[in-house]
């Protein structure tokens, strides 16, 4: 579960960015 998290975390972030 953790290491999905950390994948997640920077897709956020790179979401977030692209918005």
């Amino acid at each position: 579960m953790k290491f999905l998290s950390i994948h997640f975390v920077p897709v956020l972030l790179l979401m977030t960015f692209l918005t």
